[in-house]
């Protein structure tokens, strides 16, 4: 049994939790690159994603897992990012996992006044390709999910990362966004 495997009360530790979280952190780092080279500007991850000192915490710059560098970047979105090791697209309902992973975005997203964005990727799936939810509709991208947001009262829809990055630059894209936006306010 190794040093990492025993805990201070003399419990077993769990090398899966230190390989997940490991995971998880170079998942963070990966979409921290897609973003920068989507965007065209430098994206990192949060330090200690998910565990920031109390000092940190009501900084809304860094509300999220990934931001971008530049505090005055115009940036909207505030991404949480997942990865995990079997996740169900198609239809989104409460039991499912992404379903969970979406209301922590919209937490995430109210808490800095920016639009939620949630970026998975489970095992077995291309290195550096993403699934991306949103609260829009792309009519012309093929979905991979969608369902609804009892929380919202909105729709989410996923999309292939690599697809929308073919078909849309990051500035397409936030013009398209902010189009729906301004019709639905308008409606």
């Amino acid at each position: 049994m190794s040093k990492l495997e025993i805990d201070i009360f003399g419990g077993v530790e769990r090398e899966k939790s230190i390989q997940s979280k490991r995971k998880g952190s170079d998942n963070e780092r990966a979409v921290a690159k897609f973003f920068s080279e989507w965007v065209g500007e430098k994206f990192v991850r949060v330090p200690s994603s998910g565990g920031l000192s109390a000092s940190w915490q009501g900084n809304r710059f860094l509300t999220g897992d990934v931001v971008p560098v530049s505090e005055t970047s115009t940036f909207v979105f505030s991404i949480e990012a997942k990865f995990y090791k079997e996740l169900k697209f198609g239809v989104l309902g409460k039991r499912n996992k992404i379903y969970g992973f979406w209301q922590q975005a919209v937490r995430d997203a109210e808490l800095a006044k920016k639009i939620p964005l949630l970026i998975v990727r489970h095992n077995g799936m291309p290195k550096g390709e993403f699934v991306i939810f949103i609260d829009r509709e792309i009519d012309f991208l093929p979905c991979v999910g969608s369902g609804f947001d009892t929380g919202t009262n909105k729709y989410v829809w996923g999309y292939n990362s690599t697809t929308l990055a073919e078909k849309m630059s990051y500035r397409e894209f936030l013009v398209f966004y902010l189009k729906e936006e301004y019709k639905v306010w308008q409606s």
